[in-house]
Order: structure tokens, then C-alpha cells, then sequence
């Protein structure tokens, strides 16, 4: 008895099915893969906050947990034995590292070029204490208390600078976490009368900014360009720019937020700023970390 083959409408028909389920299954499996670099990302950030207020209550005194964004895939590719801007490659991509730092006691003078003079405390990574970096495309955010004449509010958000991309669409802070000796959260040094914290990355007491290194001068002061308002902002990788402190933050998948963004909008105004009814996308799709403020614990 002779078997029945398929007729090209039936096999045209199974091709499309499996297609179809091609197409599902990838989708999912994309989604699956968002879930997970979001649950990591939230998971790392909690346990370094943790790690964070650990140390502050070992040490008896403030510990920062601050974002620092990071280039990866940099290296010194033209051979000069230094990092820097001229090493950068389309190939590069963004990261955020977590770094805990320590206060080192010093309240140190930065004097603008408007000749106005402000005081500052020098912070500087904890050495024995590994940093964690992010999945990659994932980041955290502020609420932006210093708005640069921006009065939006709460509504308005600040993350790190993505320096993948090229010329830069937005020049973000370096988020942070403080708390002090009894692992209560802060949002200032308690100890210290100072404008805020200056981030000492490679503890060397000078001052890196705009490509440049600016040493203290006879009189142990800095002289920095622009505004302190302009010192918060970072806009080479790196820079040695204030800490952003806040009292809670949160966790979003900015690879997935920048996809979202129409032709001409920018990175800011499409996902850091909100307007009243209409919330940012940080607020609307981001995970919210908000800390005990007494026992400066994450609440679930």
C-alpha cells in the first residue's frame, strides 16, 4: 500500500508552524535572559549594600557604596602604558562596578573659577574589599537632589555616564549609598561640615578631571573648572568627580531602556525624568531599593 506524501500547502503550512514556534521560543528566551541579568543585578546590589553596612558597623565609622561606571573591554591598546581616552574602541562597552569607600578624614578646600571656595571630604576605596561590577546594560539611579537649575523634583533621576556610547548623549553622577558607624543610612557625613564627597579613586590626592590632573596647591587647595554643580557631573571615564548620596535608589535595565528610545529623543529626558502623572521609566519599570533608616537595612 502505497504512503501518502505531503501535499506543498501541508509542508508550506508545517514550515510556518515551526517558524512561528522558532520566533516564540527566541522571544521568550531573550526575555528569560532580562529577567535574569535583572534579578542579578538586584541581587549584587543588595549584597554589596549589605557588605557596605557591615564594614561601616566593623569599622565603627561612614562607608560608601558608590556606582562607578566602568569601560569594558578597555585596555592599552595603543601601547603607551596608560589607560585612557585615547585607548577607547567601538568594542567597548558600558558597566557599572561597585566600589566601597572609606572616609579618610580629611576635609580638603576646592575653589572654583568663579574664585569661590568649598569644602569637600576625600574618600577613597576600601582596598581589601572586592568590587562587584553589574550584568552588562544594567545600572542604577538617584533621585537628582541637585537639579543644575532643572527644578524637576523627585520626578527627576541621575545614573552613571554610558561611555559606550559616542559623542556622549548624556553626562550622568556616580550614584551612592552611605552609612555611618551603627549602619544607619545617611545622606551626609555626619562627622564633617562638608559640601560633599569628592571621590578619590586611586588615592593619590590629586584631583583628575577634564583629562587633567589638578594637585592641592601651597596652601592645600584645588583649583577645579566650572561650578562644584559641574563636579557632579562626569564626563570622561576617568574623572574623579562628588558622590551622588541618597537615602535609596534603583535598579534598571538600561540596555532594555535605551532600546525604548525614538529617533532624536535622549537617553535624560526618555528615561531619568518624569512630570508629575507620568513617571520616568527608572520609576515605572526599574526596581526601587529603599533602606531602613535607622537600621539602614534593604526592606524587601
Amino acid at each position: 500500500m502505497r504512503r501518502r506524501g505531503f501535499t506543498l500547502i501541508e509542508l508550506l503550512v508545517a514550515i510556518g508552524i515551526i517558524v512561528l514556534l522558532s520566533v516564540i521560543a527566541l522571544a521568550s528566551t531573550r526575555s528569560l535572559r532580562g529577567s535574569l541579568r535583572f534579578s542579578t543585578a538586584v541581587n549584587t546590589t543588595t549584597a554589596l549594600l549589605e557588605r557596605a553596612r557591615s564594614e561601616a558597623i566593623r569599622r565603627g565609622e561612614p562607608v560608601m557604596a558608590a556606582f562607578r561606571p566602568v569601560v569594558i573591554g578597555l585596555r592599552d591598546r595603543n601601547g603607551d602604558g596608560v589607560t585612557n581616552e585615547a585607548d577607547r574602541s567601538l568594542e567597548d562597552k558600558f558597566g557599572v562596578e561597585i566600589v566601597l569607600l572609606r572616609w579618610t578624614g580629611e576635609t580638603v578646600v576646592f575653589q572654583t573659577s568663579s574664585s569661590s571656595r568649598y569644602a569637600v571630604d576625600r574618600w577613597v576605596p576600601i582596598p581589601d574589599l572586592k568590587t562587584e561590577r553589574l550584568p552588562a546594560g544594567m545600572s542604577v539611579a538617584v533621585p537628582s537632589y541637585f537639579s543644575f537649575g532643572d527644578n524637576f523634583g523627585d520626578d527627576s533621576w541621575v545614573s552613571p555616564t554610558d561611555f559606550s556610547v559616542q559623542p556622549l548623549d548624556y553626562q550622568g553622577e556616580v550614584p551612592a549609598i552611605m552609612f555611618d558607624g551603627t549602619g544607619a543610612s545617611l545622606e551626609d557625613n555626619p562627622n564633617s561640615p562638608a559640601l560633599g564627597p569628592w571621590l578619590d579613586w586611586n588615592d593619590d590626592r590629586v584631583v583628575r578631571t577634564d583629562g587633567q590632573n589638578r594637585a592641592a596647591n601651597a596652601s592645600g587647595e584645588y583649583s577645579i573648572p566650572g561650578s562644584t554643580g559641574d563636579f557632579y557631573r562626569q564626563s570622561r571615564f576617568d574623572d574623579e568627580p562628588f558622590a551622588s548620596v541618597s537615602s535609596f535608589l534603583a535598579v534598571f535595565d538600561q540596555a532594555a531602556a535605551r532600546a525604548q528610545l525614538f529617533p532624536g529623543q535622549d537617553f535624560e529626558n526618555g528615561v531619568l525624568i518624569g512630570a508629575g502623572a507620568n513617571p520616568s521609566y527608572v520609576q515605572r519599570e526599574g526596581k526601587i531599593l529603599h533602606l531602613n533608616r535607622f537600621s539602614g537595612v534593604v526592606m524587601k
